[in-house]
């Protein structure tokens, strides 16, 4: 399926690619806006999940490192959360729109390009199985 089917209608999914060397697959772990301006931790969160939010929480920092890869509608090159995912290779895309559309624990390959490409969004066990290629 493409991504188009694969999300229900989710396609040009795109921001800009502030970190990260390579493409990554994995799933996602998407946060509500609520909890993303909280702060609060978290739920359902499997290393090596792709953090899926609006903004990037500063107290998110441990999940971050531990995450597959992050994409959120807001940030820029400078942002604290952006540096530190350069000094960690993590892929992180930022100026996502329309992110807060995406099934949580769906398969998204983020692209070095800014793509953030729906795989899948029928994924039902716990495990991550986030991929570096």
């Amino acid at each position: 399926a493409n991504a188009t089917q694969a999300a229900g209608g989710i396609s040009d999914l795109r921001g800009t690619r502030v970190s990260g060397s390579k493409a990554v697959t994995g799933r996602c772990c998407v946060v509500s806006m609520e909890a993303a301006e909280a702060g609060r931790p978290l739920e359902g969160f499997t290393d090596g999940d792709i953090i899926v939010c609006s903004m990037v929480h500063p107290a998110w920092l441990p999940f971050v490192l531990r995450s597959g890869g992050v994409v959120s509608e807001v940030g820029g090159w400078l942002s604290h959360m952006a540096i530190v995912a350069r000094e960690h290779d993590i892929a992180m895309i930022v100026g996502a729109r329309g992110v807060q559309a995406i099934p949580s624990q769906s398969r998204l390959r983020l692209h070095p390009s800014g793509e953030v490409e729906v795989l899948d969004s029928q994924i039902k066990d716990g495990t991550s199985d986030t991929v570096l290629v």
